[in-house]
Order: C-alpha cells, then structure tokens, then sequence
C-alpha cells in the first residue's frame, strides 16, 4: 500500500508544507500529532493532505486549539460511475437524497 501525505501550515501571512511520514499512525491521535510536530505549534491552521493509491483520500483540518476536522473521501477508484449511490435506486444516499 502506497500512500502521500502532505501538511501545509499557515503562520499569518506565510504558508509552507512539508511531506509526512504517517508510517507508524495508528488512529486520528497520532495523525494530529505528527501534523503538530511537522509544522510546530505556533502555525494558525494546518491541513493534511493525504492519498492512497489513488483509491481514496482525506483532508485533515487543525486550527490553533479546536478539534481536527475530517473529510474522507467514500469512492474507490474502480471506475463505478455509480459509486456513492443507494444501491436500491432513487439517488444518493440513504433515503433516495
């Protein structure tokens, strides 16, 4: 399994970013943690960038003291343009919404 992660800091006006190794990451703790790490504790908002053999992806999100924000992707990349949708028809999701 093949994977790229990437944080970019934000420090007022300045951003920089700097690939991570999350090798050794077990749960969303540990991905928190390396983001702190990487990018010290003084950045105002940081972002984690991550891909996995181009089947799946998530977005991180740490501003200052809040809680990380999360976004994962739910599409694998098996070329199913119907991916994502209620198998029993009537649109997206649970409930036909």
């Amino acid at each position: 399994m093949s994977y790229f992660a990437a944080a970019v800091a934000r420090r007022g006006r300045d951003w920089e970013a700097e690939e991570l190794d999350l090798g050794s990451v077990e749960d969303l703790d540990g991905i928190v943690d390396v983001m702190r790490v990487a990018t010290g504790d003084d950045a105002d908002t940081v972002v984690l960038l991550l891909e996995e053999d181009d089947e799946w992806f998530a977005v991180v999100r740490l501003d200052e003291d809040s809680d990380p924000r999360v976004f994962v992707s739910d599409r694998r990349g098996d070329g199913d343009e119907h991916a994502g949708r209620d198998p029993r028809g009537g649109g997206r999701g649970r409930n036909g919404r």
